[in-house]
């Protein structure tokens, strides 16, 4: 059974559900489908200054300890281009030595 993410562009915004997988991680590609550009997720602790990263690893954000609960998550956009390639690459999406200009 899936649960559902909270998760916004932006911090304060309003938020929009994504369902997870059978292992409770939220697949990229479902991230991406909603937000694209989309590389990564962060979250605000209750009542902390700063921001926490999710884990991503083979294409899935793996749930922080104690699960995804009731936070809203924020997505995090590449700040340039060569960032979005090293994504592309790490995923699997294109491989090095690829030609991204085309992009």
């Amino acid at each position: 059974m899936s649960t559902y993410v909270q998760v916004s562009e932006e911090e304060n915004e309003e938020p929009i559900e994504l369902p997870t997988e059978e292992d409770n991680t939220l697949l990229l590609s479902t991230l991406a489908a909603q937000f694209p550009g989309a590389s990564g997720l962060k979250y605000r602790l209750e009542g902390a200054k700063t921001m926490r990263g999710v884990r991503l690893a083979e294409g899935k954000f793996n749930p922080p300890e104690g699960g995804w609960g009731a936070c809203v998550y924020i997505c995090v956009f590449p700040k340039d281009g060569i960032e979005a390639n090293c994504l592309l690459i790490h995923t699997g999406i294109f491989s090095a030595g690829q030609d991204l200009n085309h992009l």
